[in-house]
């Protein structure tokens, strides 16, 4: 399973919403987390 986040999400955020999966997933070594810090929720890049 691959799970995808990005940085600039407002909606699921890394800071509490990823951390509940990775907790909730760490048992699972099939899991890949991803994170990339430029892209929104779409997940399309920007700034600000």
């Amino acid at each position: 399973m691959l799970i995808l986040q990005g940085g600039r999400d407002y909606q699921v955020t890394v800071a509490d919403d990823l951390t509940g999966w990775q907790r909730a997933l760490a048992h699972r070594p099939e899991v890949t987390m991803r994170i990339h810090e430029h892209a929104n929720h779409l997940p399309s890049p920007g700034s600000g």
